[in-house]
């Protein structure tokens, strides 16, 4: 009921608020993610900050499923390393997409290093067990804001929470504290019937 909407907007308050995507000529956003999810999430900030969906760059094996060309593909550390100089003389601020499984940290903050971001994201699934997805942050080195998705799949969609680390997007969504309050009474709804 609305009591509960009210205090869960009033719980969700004192969240701290992820940094906006960088903006900036010659700023790069890395988003990390499994299978396709960072180049969705790549694709919703380049909407949002009006740059070419097109110049996206990927790294990982999946850069063909994602619909990425072979010229927008980074498959080394080493081309990582040419990247990440083109970057930085931008007219604009640039996105990168890093595929990594859970298992695959290691080479993703091999990327990450070797790019030098303004920013990095990762973008997590609700329903993954957090102790996994700790470890996974925690091979990474860097991660400055989450991309929490899937969260009506969870059986407990704010555990994420846990990993302390501010949340930059909540299903697509700006995570205000109405946005929480909303998908975690639409959650307990759905668990109530």
């Amino acid at each position: 009921g609305a009591d509960m909407y009210d205090s869960i907007v009033e719980a969700f308050q004192g969240l701290p608020a992820a940094e906006p995507a960088p903006d900036g000529p010659g700023e790069t956003l890395v988003v990390i993610g499994e299978s396709t999810h960072a180049v969705e999430v790549c694709r919703h900030i380049a909407g949002q900050l009006r740059l070419d969906p097109d110049d996206i760059l990927v790294a990982g094996r999946n850069a063909a499923a994602a619909g990425i060309t072979g010229k927008k593909r980074i498959a080394s550390v080493h081309d990582a390393r040419i990247w990440a100089k083109r970057l930085r003389k931008a007219d604009s601020s640039s996105l990168v997409a890093i595929e990594a499984a859970l298992d695959e940290s290691t080479w993703a903050a091999s990327i990450v290093e070797a790019i030098r971001p303004t920013a990095v994201w990762v973008v997590i699934d609700a329903s993954r067990k957090t102790s996994d997805l700790a470890h996974h942050l925690q091979g990474l080195r860097r991660v400055d804001a989450l991309a929490l998705r899937s969260t009506l799949s969870s059986g407990d969609p704010a555990s994420a929470l846990s990993l302390r680390l501010p949340i930059a997007l909540l299903d697509g969504r700006t995570p205000t504290p109405y946005a929480w309050a909303a998908m975690l009474c639409e959650r307990l709804s759905l668990v109530g019937t």
